[in-house]
């Protein structure tokens, strides 16, 4: 099983093709890395995954978005557009990891804990 899939069995959801996407980040700000690699793969991830929070609240889907020219900075941007509230890009990384982080404390509070965080033994094997 590769670096890649382990990564997606921590998704609050369970293991999803729409949160691990480690090997590169949807506005292409992770380096590259190894997929089957370990070192360094923690950052990346949690980069990746407050994007898809992100991308999940302003309601865009990860599959049109990772194709397009689209930056955090132009989230920000139209976000400030369209409501009229200033938002700046690091208020947009913030609030995507607190998004994340709360969608781990609701599993916490609903009796999840960390050995829950693996993938369907068929994927072991």
């Amino acid at each position: 099983m590769s670096a890649s899939a382990r990564l997606d069995s921590v998704c609050p959801r369970g293991g999803c093709h729409e949160r691990g996407l480690v090997t590169s980040g949807v506005f292409s700000s992770p380096p590259p890395v190894d997929r089957f690699a370990l070192e360094g793969k923690g950052e990346v991830a949690m980069e990746v995954q407050d994007e898809m929070a992100v991308l999940d609240s302003l309601g865009f889907c990860v599959f049109v978005i990772h194709n397009a020219d689209i930056t955090m900075a132009n989230l920000a941007e139209l976000y400030t557009a369209a409501t009229g509230f200033k938002m700046t890009e690091q208020n947009l990384w913030k609030a995507g990891e607190r998004v994340w982080n709360l969608e781990r404390i609701f599993n916490i509070r609903e009796g999840f804990t960390s050995k829950d965080d693996t993938l369907p033994e068929r994927l072991f094997k």
